[in-house]
């Protein structure tokens, strides 16, 4: 394994430590060879902290790619895996390239693995259906058989199953339906969660949107409903 030598004391520094952006702006004007060897003394940091099997997250983008490229060139012993996740809307060229440098720097210590969405175990209603058997059931008076008792969804399988034979037929005809085996691509999870225009962490939307929209309806909790309102009609909307 390489070693990195010739640093100040001050690159020994915790690296959980939290910096300004005054440091951080200092800290980018220093030589590339003094960058590199905070790059190193970090994964070796990680290398040593990890329990068990250690896993590189890969995109196939400039930031992971350099990261693996430290790893392989002043760790070449290491064992590792190496995580593609493929979101179903990677640019061609993008996803040809981390396809490629997988098949080229893998090895038997280095195991790549592309990740893909699972698939959907049911046929499932598309966000438009899912509101109309909302409006349905409250039409009809047997919202509260779906709902648990602080107004929040029990699940999103609890509303579908709620919808008559006769309702999937025409939400099938209408294309309103998710059928058995589609991939939960990007497309699905901006059906059924919205666009992540900040991320669901920014966004707070932690359910799907239907969920999100019975919660606001029934919630008895106002101070939750205000705030989840406030992102949801901002991000989701």
């Amino acid at each position: 394994m390489a070693t990195v030598t010739g640093y100040p004391g001050s690159f020994q520094k915790n690296m959980s430590t939290v910096y300004t952006f005054k440091e951080v702006m200092a800290e980018q004007k220093k030589p590339l060879d003094y960058k590199i060897g905070k790059a190193v003394e970090a994964i070796r940091q990680g290398f040593k902290l990890s329990k068990s099997a250690v896993s590189v997250a890969f995109s196939g983008g400039k930031d992971s790619t350099v990261l693996w490229h430290l790893i392989r060139t002043y760790f070449p012993d290491a064992k590792y895996h190496v995580i593609f996740g493929n979101t179903t809307v990677e640019f061609p060229e993008s996803l040809k390239f981390a396809k490629r440098l997988g098949a080229e720097w893998g090895d038997e210590n280095v195991q790549f693995h592309e990740v893909l969405p699972d698939r959907l175990a049911e046929d499932g209603l598309k966000y438009e259906a899912q509101k109309e058997v909302l409006e349905w059931l409250i039409s009809e008076g047997q919202i509260h058989e779906v709902l648990k008792a602080d107004g929040k969804l029990k699940s999103t399988l609890s509303l579908e199953k709620k919808a008559t034979p006769d309702m999937w037929e025409d939400f099938k005809s209408r294309g309103l339906v998710w059928k058995k085996g589609t991939m939960k691509s990007f497309n699905w999870c901006v059906d059924q969660y919205g666009y992540p225009i900040l991320g669901k962490a920014a966004s707070k939307l932690t359910a799907r949107r239907i969920n999100i929209d019975c919660f606001l309806k029934f919630s008895n909790s106002e101070s939750e409903k205000l705030e989840t309102l406030e992102y949801y009609d901002q991000f989701a909307r």
